[in-house]
């Protein structure tokens, strides 16, 4: 029987369209754009989203490349157990029902998580029973990175949350005597919004395993080989990993309550101050801001969250009088309202990068732009504006910016400017005509400061954000401001204010402001200084030592006294322990 993709009327596997409603059955409806596509498209020919029936079988039976199961599946490559469902329209479960039910009892009891494998099909074909699940791939197809992988480019806090996700599958993994799924990191992926994914479930066929081989799981992943567990015990997780492996950690619940208590303690504090000033030349101030700090306490059935979120923006608007005043003000009040909600969730990079770039173009641009365009104003007199924005989410910090406009990045050991102005002087430079140090001596002339891009003039095919985002690894602050500042005060200038008052954003904001307005203060000038403090270490840094390479015991001069050596430790190395 056939299923409409429509209005879910059951079809006659002989008929070509529903009697219901019409709909054709050698279509489909993309699940993504809800477009009416062919079947057998791998991605939808509207919005791009993978739609290939590409799954993943499991049998006991050996198969063969291009055998056809059931009459339906397509095996594609046998050594990847990989099938195609040739007939996505037709209903699933109703073939002859497996036989052995053991195994597909327990995928149906883990349903439940999305982290676990969700089963398509199965059926028993030639005596041979089938379970088809989907694959651990992303929406554009490709697979879902190990967690191994994308353990090192994880901030604390993803690290920590995918643990406690981690660990939460286990009690009902150890009931359906399957916890060696847990145990595998090459079973274990993570996907694009930092959830894990399980690629199979792996029956236990020792059935002495125990939380300690979850520590042990876990020892691996976040310990580098031969530093001492009494040297990573100076990190929580360190301890807790430690704990577990001695045997003190014995309850899963108990567990999952000291890393619930950790998550409670937001791993950053954050603190802001923002202030604008028209300067010295000018009677109106075109510029605007927008910032907020916020500390998010959020609890579910099996998660818990504490930390602190901030988003900040700073716009320049251009037009005359009022014209860029009101250019600025809507591109803060846009893109505040677009992404301001979006602090309350927890979304991958991918999806933050995008939700960025829709806030500026197709919110912050697009009202300025349809104003103009109301307005029937002339390109030398339409309004337009830059922005910088930037999102801190715990110890990772989003920025974009269009225009010239700023953000700095500082340390007490340097200052960095990480966004790079969109004005003639860099864009030739990026096209190829001329030296970076060409592009630098002309970006100070009026005809290289001319802007290249910013938002309102044109519509949303002029506008490209540069978008990028930052793992901190140490407390740092960072600057948003308009050209009212960086026209007036050099970058060491600026690394010395903020030195000299570290552990006060205000005072920094406002002497900012107060040195431009000395060095001549000709533009509106507008600061927003963002310091974000970094807690103690929750885990111990990978690469503390390199210990394996080339079947050597090799390790560096200053951490020898951390590492116990003696005879047992060396067992299996190529080291005599009399050197």
């Amino acid at each position: 029987m056939q299923k409409c993709p429509q209005c879910l009327n059951t079809v006659l596997d002989e008929q070509n369209e529903c009697n219901n409603c019409q709909f054709s059955m050698e279509k489909t409806i993309c699940p993504s754009c809800s477009s009416v596509i062919s079947i057998g498209l791998d991605l939808c020919d509207s919005c791009g989203q993978y739609l290939s029936r590409e799954l993943v079988v499991i049998s006991n039976n050996k198969l063969t490349d291009n055998k056809v199961l059931s009459a339906r599946y397509l095996v594609l490559d046998s050594s990847q157990n990989i099938v195609k469902d040739t007939k996505p329209n037709f209903q699933t479960f109703y073939s002859n029902p497996v036989v052995d039910v053991e195994l597909l009892n327990k995928y149906k009891s883990l349903a439940k998580y999305n982290s676990t494998p969700q089963i398509y099909d199965s059926f028993n074909y030639e005596s041979n029973d089938y379970i088809i699940i989907y694959p651990t791939k992303d929406n554009y197809g490709q697979d879902l990175r190990t967690i191994n992988e994308i353990w090192s480019e994880l901030t604390e806090r993803e690290k920590l949350q995918l643990l406690r996700e981690w660990a939460n599958l286990y009690q009902d993994f150890e009931k359906n005597k399957v916890v060696s799924s847990l145990l595998d990191h090459y079973n274990i992926c993570v996907d694009q919004n930092l959830n894990l994914k399980i690629k199979l479930l792996k029956s236990d066929n020792d059935t002495s395993i125990t939380l300690k081989n979850l520590g042990e799981a876990w020892s691996k992943l976040i310990f580098s080989p031969g530093v001492s567990f009494l040297e990573y015990s100076k990190y929580k997780m360190g301890e807790i990993v430690r704990n577990i492996n001695e045997g003190k950690i014995t309850d899963i619940n108990e567990l999952i309550k000291k890393l619930d208590t950790i998550l409670e303690n937001p791993v950053t504090d954050l603190l802001h101050s923002a202030l604008t000033h028209p300067g010295k030349k000018r009677k109106n101030n075109e510029d605007n801001f927008y910032a907020s700090t916020l500390d998010f306490r959020d609890q579910g059935i099996n998660t818990t969250y504490r930390g602190k979120k901030g988003l900040y923006i700073v716009c320049d608007g251009m037009g005359g009088h009022e014209s860029g005043e009101v250019a600025s003000a809507k591109a803060v009040s846009e893109t505040r309202a677009a992404l301001l909600p979006s602090l309350c969730f927890s979304l991958g990079q991918e999806d933050i990068s995008e939700l960025i770039k829709s806030a500026i173009v197709n919110q912050a641009n697009e009202s300025i732009f349809q104003l103009n365009e109301k307005q029937n104003r002339k390109s030398e007199k339409r309004m337009g504006t830059t922005i910088v924005t930037a999102m801190v989410l715990d110890d990772k910090v989003y920025v974009a910016h269009v225009g010239d406009s700023r953000i700095y990045m500082v340390t007490k050991n340097s200052i960095e400017q990480v966004t790079e102005d969109h004005n003639i002087a860099m864009k030739n430079y990026r096209s190829g005509l001329g030296t970076l140090q060409e592009a630098m001596n002309t970006a100070s002339t009026a005809w290289g400061k001319v802007l290249a891009q910013v938002l309102g003039p044109r519509g949303a095919d002029s506008v490209e954000p540069d978008i990028n985002m930052f793992n901190l690894k140490e407390e740092s602050y960072f600057i948003l401001c308009s050209d009212g500042l960086t026209d007036m005060v050099k970058n060491d200038k600026i690394h010395q204010i903020i030195l000299d008052n570290w552990q006060e954003p205000n005072i920094v904001t406002n002497k900012l402001i107060e040195a431009a307005n000395n060095n001549g203060g000709h533009d509106n000038i507008t600061v927003v200084s963002v310091l974000v403090k970094l807690k103690p270490a929750l885990f111990p840094p990978y690469d503390y030592a390199e210990v394996f390479f080339n079947n050597e015991l090799k390790v560096h001069d200053e951490i020898v006294e951390m590492v116990d050596i003696n005879e047992s430790s060396l067992e299996g190395l190529n080291v005599d322990p009399e050197k």
